[in-house]
């Protein structure tokens, strides 16, 4: 039962059941106040989307996370884009332009058969990781490294963009509590405001999700900063 004499808590029901309402209407197909990073096509069946042709096609990502690549300034969130090759979505860097994954094709000269494959390409068009496949989908292993520097990178892919944003959340909250377990402030206070970005950056403000992340977040900074004597 809410407690009516508790300002916040009574503030953020409303939101939330919005939120879930939300959710639930995007499950159906409704368009109608579709929470960020929810995708308007009503879904067929799990990981399918119905083409125009009425052909059930696999339901591509909306967002892809890279890590790990020796390539450092190739590693960070990629979103779809309105642009595309091949028929998928162009996914380009999102804080870094320039840097894309997109599908190509190249045709054997002899034979005259194409084969498919996914690239992350850099600013000067350089070919710096891929990996040869037929699927629509962006695969999330066996990249290897064309151009650019060992190791290949990790991949991640996420259905709507707020998921990505969450997945760096908890990453950076991991990293303070290790800086913690060391004493080492300074680095916790700063994974700490980092993974705070990252959720101001996720689109989301209420949920679940969002809030436990939050409350977690700005729980290790203040205890961080207390630590080191910064009460601001």
């Amino acid at each position: 039962t809410p407690c009516h004499c508790c300002p916040r808590q009574n503030m953020l029901q409303a939101p939330i059941r919005v939120y879930e309402d939300a959710r639930k209407r995007a499950a159906q197909g409704l368009k109608e106040r579709l929470p960020h990073g929810i995708a308007e096509e009503a879904p067929t069946r799990a990981g399918y989307h119905a083409a125009a042709s009425g052909v059930a096609t696999p339901q591509l990502p909306r967002a892809l996370l890279f890590s790990g690549a020796g390539h450092e300034a190739a590693n960070g969130t990629y979103q779809a884009s309105s642009s595309s090759r091949c028929d998928v979505p162009v996914y380009h860097h999102m804080e870094r332009p320039g840097y894309l994954v997109q599908r190509d094709q190249q045709k054997n000269p002899r034979t005259g058969k194409v084969k498919h494959g996914w690239l992350l390409a850099g600013p000067d068009g350089q070919a710096l990781y891929g990996v040869p496949t037929e699927s629509m989908v962006v695969p999330d292993t066996a990249w290897r490294s064309f151009q650019g520097e060992e190791p290949a990178p990790c991949i991640r892919t996420c259905q709507v963009l707020s998921e990505a944003f969450f997945i760096r959340a908890d990453a950076e909250q991991v990293a303070a509590e290790e800086a913690a377990k060391a004493e080492d402030w300074a680095a916790a206070s700063a994974h700490c405001t980092e993974g705070l970005d990252q959720l101001g950056r996720s689109g989301e403000r209420f949920g679940e999700g969002f809030e436990a992340r939050a409350v977690k977040l700005l729980w290790g900074r203040s205890r961080a900063n207390c630590s080191l004597r910064d009460y601001r």
